[in-house]
C-alpha cells in the first residue's frame, strides 16, 4: 500500500509539474521563501501519501465540502495557494482505475506471506490470508485517519481520505484479496509437491 501510494503520488507531481510551478511562481518568493516553502511540504509528505493512499484504494479525498478526488470523480472547489496542490487532477479517466490494483496487490501479498512459511490446511490458508488482508487494511486506515482536518474555516474544512468510505474499501477487498493469495500460496505448494512426486515415483 505504502509503495502504490507513493507511485501515485510521484505520477501526480509529475504530470502536474507545470501547475505546481505556476502556484509557486505566483507566490513570488525569494530563495530562501522557496527552501522554507519546500521544507514545510516535505513535512506533510506522509500525509500526502496517506491521501494518495486513500485514492488508489477507491475512497478517494475530500477537499472541503464540496471538493472530492476519487477515481471516476473529480469536483475541485477553493484550495489553498501552496504549490503541492497543484497536482491535484482537474478531470477523471479511465486510468484512474487501474490504482485500485494497488490494494489488490497488496491484499494477495499480505496473504501470500502469511503462509509461505507454515503448512496450513485449505481453510487456514484461506482465513490467515484474509486475516492478513484485513489487518493491513485496517492499519492504513487507521493511519488515514489521522491525516484528515482542516486548513481553514468554511471552504477548507474537512480534507483528507474519505471515511467512512475508507474503512470497508480498506478492509474487506484486502480481506478478500489476501484470503485468495493464501490459498494460492498453497495451491502452488501442494502441485509443487505433487510434480516432485510424480518425478520420485517415475
Amino acid at each position: 500500500l505504502a509503495a502504490g501510494s507513493v507511485l501515485a503520488l510521484l505520477v501526480a507531481l509529475v504530470s502536474h509539474g507545470a501547475q505546481i510551478q505556476q502556484l509557486q511562481d505566483s507566490l513570488g518568493v525569494d530563495g530562501v521563501g522557496v527552501a522554507v516553502l519546500v521544507a514545510v511540504q516535505l513535512a506533510y509528505a506522509p500525509t500526502a501519501v496517506l491521501w494518495a493512499g486513500s485514492f488508489v484504494l477507491g475512497a478517494g479525498v475530500t477537499l472541503g465540502p464540496d471538493g472530492l478526488v476519487a477515481p471516476g470523480q473529480v469536483t475541485i472547489g477553493t484550495l489553498p495557494a501552496i504549490p503541492v496542490f497543484g497536482a491535484v487532477p482537474t478531470t477523471s479517466g479511465p486510468q484512474d482505475w487501474a490504482w485500485l490494483a494497488v490494494g489488490v496487490v497488496a491484499g494477495l501479498t499480505a496473504g501470500a506471506v502469511m503462509v509461505r512459511r507454515t503448512r496450513p490446511t485449505l481453510l487456514e490458508a484461506a482465513w490467515r490470508g484474509a486475516l492478513a488482508g484485513f489487518v493491513a487494511g485496517a492499519v492504513w486506515a487507521l493511519a488515514s485517519w489521522f491525516a484528515t482536518g482542516d486548513l481553514g474555516s468554511r471552504a477548507l474544512a474537512g480534507l483528507g481520505p474519505r471515511f467512512p468510505e475508507l474503512w470497508w474499501l480498506s478492509t474487506v477487498p484486502l480481506a478478500v484479496a489476501g484470503a485468495c493469495g493464501g490459498l494460492a500460496v498453497l495451491g502452488w505448494r501442494r502441485t509443487r509437491a505433487a510434480r516432485e512426486r510424480d518425478q520420485q515415483a517415475g
